[in-house]
């Protein structure tokens, strides 16, 4: 790219004027360096020339840029820092000559194809011969860079690659506007010491900070960095347990014991581990966006608005990176199977994708169907009655929970819409045991599994009629009804018949004649009938308040207007009055309740 205000034959004729040098070498030495008082612009423009020739007589190069300085040459670097001043002499070895200079790594991190040309020396050196003048000229635009750097045989890009990169890893390249070298630390040198005063335990502190952000608790009950198996209570819900390392027996210990006793609900737990391989990078990662934080706040520090725009960046661009990184370092999920812990790799992450932790590990469980939010009636059959005539609903619910490897569900609430689905489908009953024989109480009827001891799952064989119930049959049901005298003796009758056998006709025939004994013995439960107006007044027992507050949830799935009123009646002890009213009182307050009656004594 040609300088601005150029045509290509007014350069072409500057070129062979100048060649084998290109025109900017000796625009930069004759004007720039030539303006500085202790350099004597013809000879000591001709005796660096002479050096510079010199020093590439083995080169290949068709001509000479200002990037084909070479700064290691001690002879070409003590004639240029005799103008400026000693101190640039550890400038040029940090940034630009040392092995381990800022510009060295810019070249190996150009790509394997791009080594052999230097870029990043040789664009840091054009750079800095552009750098000084006797007057108040300094630095290079990008386009100038490329011109004094740029191979024919290369696409000029790569230059400003190179450039980028020159900027966030050299200590002393200056920008504004235009780039320039000083003998003043840029904020690069500033973000390393920051570095350098960052502490292992703030990076843990930020880690752990970052996760509990992108914990939800919509799918499962987190628990990070637990110390002891206790810290992982033994419950029924899904748990997704964060560790700190890929430990596979820290796993163990936590699946198969909660403290000092053994784990039941061991098929609930999640394990959620970080790859042990990008521990490094992430922790560096997090080294550096601690540091740019430290600046920010830092008001000690003489930043420029340029500088403090530029750390607003860095932090911005950090901020936006951060989700992805902690992605990548938590991506290996361990679930227990039979007799190992089956691992599961989530993946890169996508870019950009601001779905929470939790929520993405849920959807990809849901998705391998390693976790079920619906589970089919078939399923239940085949696996639990294919070679049992019965089996207690209590101990497959207790299975699913419980056995490493098995079916995983959500809640009890999949189990039990299965088996009601089921019921109804005729793919089995429910009911419960008499004696040691199955009673059938539900088959092809709404039915309203409890998931509790003694009821029962039933073969489908057992829970149908050899042969439809004859009316001689029904109608010594229906006496049996007519015959009832107490609403326990209704109770007693209604359960001796076999609702579930009977016709669609028969069945609404005897929903009519127990209605009619009821009016009269009182209110029975009816398997199968629906109620459409529930009225309860309950003695809640100390602890079991939270009980019914489910069953109050529960309520409400099938009923739309659910009024709930508490009566509380407390005696045998005491209360000061001050704690009454900013303990008692005031919680009713804040919850909006509305007292209807107050009793005090």
């Amino acid at each position: 790219m040609l300088p601005e205000g150029l045509d290509a034959s007014v350069y072409r004729e500057r070129f062979i004027k100048s060649y084998p040098f290109q025109p900017e070498v000796i625009d930069v030495l004759y004007k720039r360096w030539g303006s500085f008082p202790t350099f004597q612009r013809t000879r000591g423009v001709l005796r660096l020339l002479s050096l510079v020739t010199y020093s590439m007589k083995d080169s290949k190069s068709p001509f000479i840029r200002l990037a084909d300085f070479n700064l290691r040459n001690e002879e070409i670097k003590r004639e240029l820092i005799k103008h400026i001043g000693a101190e640039y002499d550890s400038v040029i070895a940090a940034d630009i000559t040392s092995p381990d200079a800022g510009a060295k790594k810019v070249d190996k991190s150009l790509g394997d194809a791009f080594v052999p040309f230097y870029f990043g020396t040789k664009a840091a050196t054009a750079i800095f011969l552009c750098s000084f003048s006797g007057g108040p000229e300094k630095g290079a635009t990008i386009n100038e860079v490329k011109l004094s750097t740029a191979d024919p045989s290369v696409p000029s890009s790569i230059v400003v690659e190179a450039v980028s990169k020159l900027r966030e890893s050299l200590f002393f390249l200056q920008y504004d506007g235009k780039l320039f070298f000083t003998n003043q630390p840029n904020l690069n040198r500033v973000h390393l010491t920051k570095k350098e005063s960052v502490k292992e335990e703030d990076i843990w502190a930020e880690e752990k900070s970052l996760l509990l952000e992108s914990l939800k608790r919509n799918h499962f009950e987190s628990f990070l960095w637990p110390k002891f198996s206790r810290d992982v209570p033994d419950m029924r819900k899904l748990k997704l347990v964060i560790q700190q390392s890929q430990d596979e027996e820290r796993c163990w210990e936590i699946l198969e014991n909660c403290g000092e006793r053994p784990r039941v609900y061991r098929n609930t737990l999640v394990f959620l581990c970080p790859l042990d391989s990008e521990r490094t990078n992430f922790e560096g990662f997090l080294r550096a966006k601690l540091a740019w934080q430290l600046i920010e706040e830092d008001e000690s520090l003489s930043l420029t608005p340029e500088q403090r725009k530029e750390v607003k960046e860095r932090l911005r661009k950090a901020e936006g990176e951060t989700r992805d990184r902690l992605r990548s370092l938590y991506r290996v999920v361990l679930l227990p199977s039979k007799d190992k812990l089956k691992d599961l790799d989530l993946g890169i992450p996508t870019y950009g994708a601001q779905i929470a932790l939790t929520e993405e590990i849920f959807q990809r469980l849901r998705d391998e169907g390693e976790i079920l939010e619906r589970l089919a009636p078939l399923t239940v059959k085949e696996k639990y009655l294919k070679d049992k005539d019965w089996v207690e609903t209590k101990k497959i619910l207790d299975s699913l929970f419980s056995t490493p490897g098995e079916i995983r569900i959500v809640s009890d609430e999949v189990l039990r819409s299965c088996l009601k689905e089921g019921v109804q489908q005729g793919m089995f009953g429910l009911g419960e045991l008499e004696g040691e024989q199955p009673a059938c109480h539900y088959f092809k009827i709404e039915s309203f599994p409890q998931l509790v001891e003694g009821e029962i799952l039933i073969k489908a064989e057992l829970c149908r009629p050899e042969e439809e119930v004859s009316e001689e049959k029904f109608s010594s049901y229906v006496s049996l009804i007519r015959e009832a005298q107490t609403a326990d003796s209704l109770e007693k009758a209604v359960k001796e018949i076999p609702v579930s056998y009977l016709s669609e006709k028969q069945r609404e025939k005897l929903a009519e004649e127990i209605n009619k004994r009821k009016s009269e013995v009182g209110p029975v439960v009816v398997p199968g009938e629906k109620f459409r107006k529930l009225g309860l007044k309950l003695s809640i027992p100390s602890g079991k308040l939270s009980d019914i507050a489910k069953m109050v949830s529960y309520i409400r799935t099938k009923f739309s207007d659910v009024n709930v009123r508490v009566e509380i009646s407390a005696q045998n002890g005491e209360i000061s009055t001050s704690d009454y009213e900013d303990k008692v009182k005031e919680a009713i307050i804040q919850s909006n309740v509305k007292v209807e009656e107050e009793e005090l004594r």
